[in-house]
């Protein structure tokens, strides 16, 4: 399909015959799983982990397929119509047409590429993104973001895990998580798909303040009882320094007398 594709076919050839017997064919299928899996999504050899790679075919003679702004499985995910107040477990679907099946088995043999590309190499933070994409469009948010966090955990400076895991926290009603990962997302690589921005901030928006509102209430009920407290305190306080005032005033008039008899004045 691509000319590194052929170059690096061509080139390992000659080897790859002289040790045909010796070669564990484990060791053959991940290979050509990755191979696949780059030619189904050319973008994946434009990130930084892939610098060797393109190094190597250029090296040879060959031509990297050109970076496309966005990937097949991303317009697919731009098509997508969730209604977002329904979680994973409660989403339902109609019968599904001859498309959306064809869709859900692309989808599916997109899992398992990248699948058996992160066996390959668990390390590369682009391929649990790129697998997280796979899973908003299966509809399976909460798979989605933990693939996500463990793009964020190889290469936090990475836009995409925090736009699709931005997704799958709107597909699940978190709208202030969804609000704070898709900013992320675009402030690190900016990214021309708002529109999904303009439906979570303005929720996220109002959720927010609803929280300030009632943290203004919370906030103002516990001014009001501190205040009264002490209000009550202080009427304490007074109220025991009077009864003490009494019992002095009372104790000094007794006291002026010997054995505290009172004389009589005639």
């Amino acid at each position: 399909m691509f000319d590194c594709w052929n170059l690096a076919a061509a080139s390992a050839a000659p080897a790859a015959s002289r040790r045909l017997r010796t070669v564990d064919p484990h060791k053959v299928s991940e290979p050509r799983a990755f191979v696949k899996m780059c030619k189904q999504d050319p973008s994946v050899l434009h990130t930084e982990e892939m610098c060797f790679l393109r190094e190597w075919v250029v090296s040879m003679g060959g031509k990297i397929p050109p970076a496309t702004h966005k990937t097949r499985l991303e317009a697919n995910t731009k098509e997508e119509k969730t209604d977002s107040k329904k979680v994973e477990e409660n989403i339902k679907t109609d019968e599904p047409s001859s498309e959306e099946s064809d869709l859900e088995i692309d989808n599916e043999e997109s899992h398992d590429l990248f699948t058996d590309a992160i066996k390959l190499d668990p390390r590369l933070a682009i391929l649990y993104a790129k697998r997280a994409s796979v899973f908003i469009k299966l509809q399976t948010p909460n798979a989605a973001i933990r693939d996500c966090d463990r793009a964020i955990e190889i290469n936090p400076d990475s836009a995409q895990p925090y736009k699709w895991r931005g997704k799958a926290h709107r597909l699940l009603g978190h709208w202030e998580e969804a609000a704070r990962d898709l900013a992320l997302a675009c402030k690190l690589d900016y990214d021309e798909d708002t529109a999904i921005m303009k439906e979570v901030q303005p929720r996220a928006q109002k959720i927010a303040e609803r929280r300030r509102k009632y943290e203004r209430k919370r906030e103002g009920r516990e001014i009001k009882e501190r205040t009264e407290s002490v209000k009550k305190a202080r009427e304490e306080h007074e109220r025991a320094q009077r009864e003490e005032e009494a019992r002095r005033q009372s104790g000094a008039q007794y006291g002026s007398f010997p054995g505290g008899f009172l004389v009589e004045s005639w």
